[in-house]
């Protein structure tokens, strides 16, 4: 499982999305296989990033809500690992928004995301979502 997100994340560094993709989706499989839903949440962020990176937007939003259905599926889960993923999810869907010009779902998400970062004191993660909130409010104005 590991393996594959290894590749897939070396060809997502060199730009080589779809055969990032292909070895993410190999990771999806895997973690399906094991019932390891972190791993699941992760791959189909993952695969959805990728996704993004192409432009290939409703593609990634539906990686997207099918990592937040897992997430908000069961009882709460408050590991470091799972608010990470939700970050990425929200996070991921508001840029999503946010490349589309749908501001107001675009600053929801990214708002939503920036509350995870303090729970973990994530200041890289906080200064990425002020960016991205900011780019949002800016168009906003416009």
């Amino acid at each position: 499982m590991m393996v594959c997100d290894e590749i897939g994340q070396y060809h997502y560094n060199i730009y080589n999305f779809s055969k990032a993709i292909f070895n993410y989706e190999k990771y999806l499989e895997t973690a399906f296989s094991n019932n390891d839903t972190i791993h699941i949440i992760r791959a189909l962020n993952k695969i959805a990033s990728n996704y993004r990176k192409i432009s290939a937007y409703s593609e990634s939003a539906n990686y997207y809500f099918k990592a937040m259905s897992l997430l908000y599926q069961g009882p709460t889960v408050t590991s470091n690992e799972f608010i990470s993923e939700k970050y990425n999810t929200l996070y991921g869907l508001g840029s999503i928004y946010l490349d589309l010009n749908i501001t107001g779902e675009a600053l929801t998400y990214l708002r939503d995301a920036l509350e995870l970062t303090y729970i973990n004191n994530e200041i890289e993660r906080q200064a990425e979502s002020y960016e991205l909130i900011g780019s949002t409010l800016e168009i906003m104005m416009d």
